[in-house]
C-alpha cells in the first residue's frame, strides 16, 4: 500500500506554507497527520481570521481562502496591484492565490526581463522596485553620460562601465581628449570636479612661468603639481639667470615679480 504523503510535506513540496499556517491547530489531526488528498472536511483559519471548513483536497485546488481569495479581497494582487504586475510567472503560484502575509521568497520580474528572489514585505517596502534599476539609476555614466568618453576601457578590464556607481570612491583608469591618462574615483569627479591632472598641472596651465622650472632642484616636475598648489619651488629666471623660490600659486597668480632680484618689471 503506497505511503500516504501528509498535508505537511506536501505543503513544503509546492513552496505553498502560507496554506499550511491556515490549517487551524484545533484540528482533531495535525497537518503532519492528515493526507493532502483527503476529503475528510478540517478548519482553516486564514491570514485575515476567516474561519472555513474544507477537505484538504479542495483547499489546495483552490489554492485559497473562500472567503477572501475567491473574490481576491485579501489576496496580494487585489490589495497591491502595482506590485502584483511584477510577480514572475515562473512562480508555482499565482498572485492572486496568496495572500500579503505569505512569508517566502518569491521571484519577481521588472519590464527590462530583471528577475530578483524577494519576500513580499522585503518588496513592498524596497526603495525602488526593481533592484537591478536602482542600480542603472544610480550608474555614473547614466547620471553623466559626458564622461564616458573619458572611460579608459584597455586599463580598466573587464569593469562594465554599467557597473561603475555614482559616487562611488573605488578608483578607476581615465583617459583625457589630449590623451593623458590618470585615476580617480567617481566621486572625485564629481564632487570635487577632478579631471585629468596633467592638464590642470601648473606646467599645463602656465607654460610661460613654466619655462622658468627649475630642472634639478625640484622633487616633482611642473606637470604633477596643481597650479593652485602652496608647495615651494625652485625657479631659474629667463632675463638674468638667478635661482630663486618661490609658492607655485603665487608664481602662477604673479602675486609676486616672478624674479625677485631682476630689475625689470614683469
Amino acid at each position: 500500500m503506497p505511503k500516504i504523503v501528509s498535508l505537511a510535506v506536501h505543503c513544503r513540496q509546492i513552496h505553498r506554507e502560507d496554506l499550511l499556517a491556515e490549517y487551524a491547530a484545533d484540528n482533531p489531526l495535525s497537518a503532519e497527520e492528515i493526507g493532502y488528498t483527503s476529503r475528510k472536511n478540517v478548519t482553516w483559519r486564514c491570514a485575515y481570521g476567516h474561519t472555513e471548513t474544507e477537505s484538504p483536497y479542495n483547499r489546495l485546488r483552490r489554492g485559497y481562502c473562500k472567503t477572501c481569495g475567491k473574490r481576491q479581497e485579501g489576496s496580494f494582487a487585489q490589495n497591491h496591484p502595482e506590485a502584483a504586475r511584477l510577480w514572475s510567472k515562473k512562480n508555482p503560484i499565482l498572485p492572486t492565490e496568496i495572500s500579503p502575509a505569505y512569508s517566502k521568497p518569491v521571484l519577481w520580474e521588472c519590464d527590462k526581463g530583471h528577475i530578483w528572489k524577494r519576500s513580499i514585505a522585503a518588496q513592498l517596502h524596497a526603495a525602488a522596485p526593481c533592484p537591478f534599476c536602482k542600480k542603472e539609476a544610480n550608474a555614473l555614466f547614466t547620471l553623466h553620460p559626458e564622461l564616458l568618453a573619458e572611460w579608459d576601457t584597455k586599463r580598466n578590464g573587464n569593469i562594465a562601465p554599467s557597473s561603475v556607481r555614482f559616487m562611488s570612491n573605488v578608483q578607476y583608469h581615465w583617459i583625457c581628449p589630449r590623451g593623458h591618462s590618470f585615476t580617480a574615483s567617481p566621486a572625485e569627479r564629481i564632487r570635487r570636479h577632478k579631471g585629468c591632472p596633467i592638464c590642470s598641472s601648473f606646467g599645463m596651465q602656465y607654460p610661460d612661468a613654466a619655462a622658468e622650472w627649475h630642472p634639478s632642484k625640484n622633487t616633482f616636475t611642473p606637470y604633477e603639481v596643481s597650479s593652485s598648489s602652496t608647495k615651494t619651488a625652485w625657479f631659474i629666471c629667463q632675463n638674468c639667470g638667478t635661482e630663486y623660490q618661490s609658492v607655485i600659486q603665487d608664481r602662477a597668480r604673479r602675486k609676486r615679480p616672478y624674479c625677485p632680484y631682476c630689475p625689470r618689471k614683469k
